[in-house]
This record gives C-alpha cells, structure tokens and sequence, in this order.
C-alpha cells in the first residue's frame, strides 16, 4: 500500500534544480518522480530495505542521474556538497525529526528549500510548531489524506538554533546478570530501547546458554547487546544482523572497542547471509512503524532456522501475546519455555528443520 504522505507530495510538488537529496526517501513514488527532474539526485536511507527498494528504481529510471546511499542523517558538522532542495519523509522518532531539520539546513544552499511529508499521527503538527528556532519560518503547503506537506526556507537571515536533540551522542549502560557478570555497552537515541535495557532483554541475559567455543549470531541486534553478551559468555565469533543502519555503526563500534571478533551486517531478516552457526539469540521487532506486524515472529523465525546449523539452537525472547510457540513448529523439531515473567516468554529452540530460498522469498512478501 503506498504511503499516503508520500503520493500527495509526489503529485503536489513540482521540483526541478541542479541537486536534491530525498532523505529517508520511501519506496514508490518519489524517484520516478523527481529523479529526472534534478542534474544530481541523493537518495538516503537507513534502513537496508527501503534502500535496496530505492536502489532498483534508480537503475532502472534514473542510472545517469540518482544515487543511492545506506546512512544514517547526515551530521551537521561533515563537509558534503549543498543542495538546492532536500525533501525529508517524516520518521517515528521526535528526536530523529528534530535532527533532521539541522542536518537539511547544513545541506541547503542560500535561499534552498526544505520539504517534510508526513501523517498527522506522526507529529507533524507539533513538528512544525517546533520549528521556528531552526528555520525562522515554517509552513504548511498542503492537507489531504489525514497528511501535511511542510515548506522551510534556508535565508542568511536566521542563525541557526543549537541542537538539542541528542540525536548522534551515545550513551553508556551498565548490564548486571548474575550468569555473565556485569559489562557496560554503548547506544544512541534512534536505537531500540536506548533509554534503558529492555526487560525482555534483560530476560535472555540472566538465562544466557553456555556460548562457550561456539559461532553465535546475535540477530536484530540492536546496539549488539546480546552479541556483547555471549562474546563474555565463551563465544569464538559473533555475527549481528540489523536492518538499520545506525544500529549496525553501533554495534560494530561496541564491538570494536569490547575486542569481539566476528562480523555485523546490515540486512534484512529474508537475507542475511549467515549459515550453519551454533547458536542464536534475538529479542525480536514485532513493529512495523507504529502498528504490530503478526507477520514478523514467522520471518523471524525463517531466518534463525536459515543461520544455525543442524544441531544449533535459536533463543528467541518475545511478548506473551505473539504466536511464537505455535509457530516455532514449522521451523524446529524442539521448543521449550525456558522462562516467563510479567508480559514476555523465553524460549529455546533446537534443530531447525531448515528453509528453502523461496520460501523466505515468500514470507518476505507476506
């Protein structure tokens, strides 16, 4: 289904210049809508699905003219080129939005424009109401479909205001398990649960299995807390999977400086590359946006099969409400509930039964 903020600003905006970066651009409309309409044309995501999406289209129907990147906001501070016009689609994370409107002011040329799409349950509202201190002058250019197109204006006119959001500064946390001991990570705002350790997370660590001698794989990992946690558990080699990009600078940073030695990657569950591996820890996603996405725990579970060898084991911590145990059984001969406490279940998986190429494929476009 195409994202309604996205089409209203493809079919209102009439865009044309030397350069324009899409930040955080959604698959579908914008690309072959604006990429033949620009000398140069950056398209930049952070998350690896939407990218690969974006990096189709732009092969297909724009070679000559569109690039695609998988990065995270570009830092106020980095020497890039400017742009005529930057055109933002608006994300989940208040914090995230907040950045994003320094990040565009330190791309724009004198007198560039910025665009931001987004749906009113999304905050676009009180974004705008917020953005006085950046841009010195805000307004909304459009209204349908329960989505609003705002227009911000670069002019030498305004000083721009410090950022406060916090957005790229990481923060440490101190993990105290009785199994493995006590071991600080780092994280960032944008990342899951960058405030405070998860509590179902917390769950897998006190239940931690022996991960000694054995190549563990750490999936949507995050910060890469658990692969932090089975490296000071015995493990020989940790593989991390994420689908966003931040998380995985995150983790590969954590797992620099913690002297861990294996290899993180940015994908999504239906590709990741890894294969007959020992052992496999998650606290999986069960969003997509803001909505519950029931498709997620079968993927999920696809793609643990699909990286653990014959005798690995999957342990998959998840809330009570998903049908993870029912579902366990097309992918592995065992599941047992290790543990349970208020709102989360654990649970321990071995043998997978193993999944063909194209039925992931198929549960990818579930």
């Amino acid at each position: 289904m195409t994202d309604p903020a996205s089409q209203i600003t493809a079919e209102f905006l009439d865009l044309s210049g030397d350069s324009l970066l899409l930040l955080e651009c959604p698959p579908g409309p914008w690309i072959p809508r604006f990429g033949g309409k620009f000398k140069h044309v950056r398209v930049q995501n952070s998350w690896v699905g939407a990218h690969l999406e974006n990096r189709v289209d732009a092969l297909a129907k724009h070679p000559d003219t569109v690039e695609c990147r998988l990065a995270d906001l570009p830092r106020p501070e980095a020497e890039e080129p400017a742009y005529d016009v930057v055109l933002y689609r608006l994300q989940k994370e208040g914090v995230k939005n907040q950045a994003a409107l320094h990040s565009a002011f330190s791309r724009l040329r004198e007198n560039g424009k910025l665009y931001v799409a987004g749906r009113n349950d999304e905050g676009i509202k009180s974004l705008l109401e917020k953005s006085e201190a950046v841009f010195g002058n805000a307004q909304t250019i459009r209204i349908k479909s329960s989505s609003r197109i705002l227009l911000f204006v670069k002019t030498t006119s305004v000083a721009l205001a410090p950022d406060t959001s916090e957005y790229f500064d990481t923060r440490t946390h101190v993990v105290e398990t009785s199994a493995i001991g006590s071991f600080s990570y780092r994280t960032r705002p944008g990342l899951f649960a960058y405030r405070a350790t998860d509590p179902a997370t917390n769950l897998l660590l006190e239940h931690i299995p022996d991960c000694r001698g054995k190549k563990v794989v750490d999936l949507a990992c995050g910060a890469g807390l658990l692969g932090l946690a089975a490296f000071r558990a015995g493990a020989v080699w940790v593989g991390a999977i994420d689908a966003l990009f931040p998380a995985v600078e995150m983790t590969r940073a954590n797992f620099r400086e913690q002297g861990v030695q294996g290899e993180v990657v940015c994908a999504d569950l239906s590709n990741h590359g890894f294969s007959n591996c020992n052992l496999l820890l998650t606290n999986p996603p069960f969003h997509s946006g803001k909505r519950t996405d029931y498709g997620l725990p079968e993927k999920t579970l696809a793609a643990a099969a699909r990286a653990l060898g014959p005798e690995g084991e999957a342990w998959v911590v998840a809330n009570q409400f998903l049908p993870y145990a029912r579902l366990a059984k097309g992918y592995f001969q065992e599941c047992e509930r290790v543990a349970k406490q208020v709102g989360f279940e654990l649970y321990r998986l071995r043998y997978p039964l193993g999944v063909a190429a194209e039925g992931i494929d198929a549960l990818q476009n579930k």
